[in-house]
């Protein structure tokens, strides 16, 4: 089971269940030096929040998990379906200025070791898919344009043009803003519908106003873009949990972090 851990100060959500040799976290609002509407662990550079302190707690974060900034990688996302693929040459990008992040990007997929890989979310879904002998992986950032886009099938894709079958994968879908807490439009149905195959019961509530379930969506996408069932989970928390930063609770506020990467030996 996912694990909450705390070392020197901040406070992650460790995910289980990946392929050995890859390990994922979502970072929470705990430990960080950030104030008021961005209190504390925020990791935006993009929402307002005094730079010095983001940058800040991006140190705290890398310190606590021994990670080289240097060789991470960070995206200005947009709510799309573009995926970059990460390559040595790439390494550091977006780490203490947005300048030089992925530009238009809302997806990461690398098979380099120890370049971790970085989601920036406050109620879209962050995802990561490996194949399961670990031998790379990808993260994504899906809001409901980016699932109505079918970010998750196209990062199934992505691995299939490197001679992955998407039964070779798996998935963890991070915290996600719950259905009960995300109300929605007709637009936004309607743009789901079109992708999500399955049983729309399990991610969309119909009464006064639609409500619906990012995470089940991706799910229901991963699953009939040919990922095993059992290989595509969604964590327990949400992202409207106290623990971690909502959108829809407050704006503005802060950000949290999806980090994933191959672990070298």
């Amino acid at each position: 089971m996912d694990e909450l851990n705390e070392l020197a100060g901040v406070c992650w959500l460790e995910l289980a269940g990946l392929p050995l040799g890859i390990r994922a976290l979502v970072t929470t609002r705990l430990g960080g030096v950030s104030q008021g509407d961005y209190g504390a662990l925020n990791l935006g550079l993009h929402v307002g929040d005094d730079d010095a302190a983001v940058l800040e707690n991006r140190r705290r974060i890398f310190g606590a998990l021994d990670i080289d900034p240097h060789r991470t990688s960070f995206m200005n996302q947009v709510h799309g379906t573009r995926i970059a693929t990460v390559e040595a040459d790439d390494l550091g990008r977006g780490v203490v200025t947005q300048d030089n992040a992925w530009v238009a990007t809302d997806a990461l997929l690398t098979m380099q070791v120890d370049a971790p890989l970085v989601v920036l979310s406050a109620d879209c879904a962050p995802i990561i898919v490996a194949p399961r002998d670990g031998s790379a992986l990808a993260v994504a950032h899906a809001g409901w344009r980016g699932s109505a886009g079918a970010m998750s099938v196209r990062v199934t894709e992505a691995f299939g043009e490197l001679g992955y079958t998407a039964a070779d994968l798996c998935a963890v879908i991070g915290p996600t803003i719950s259905r009960d807490a995300y109300e929605v439009g007709d637009d936004v149905v309607t743009a789901l519908r079109a992708v999500s195959p399955g049983d729309e019961a399990s991610w969309l509530e119909h009464g006064q106003r639609s409500r619906v379930d990012l995470a089940v969506a991706n799910q229901q996408q991963l699953v009939g873009a040919g990922l095993i069932p059992e290989h595509v989970r969604i964590t327990q928390e949400r992202s409207n949990d106290e623990l971690f930063f909502s959108d829809r609770r407050a704006r503005p506020c802060g950000r949290m972090a999806l980090i994933a990467w191959r672990v070298g030996a």
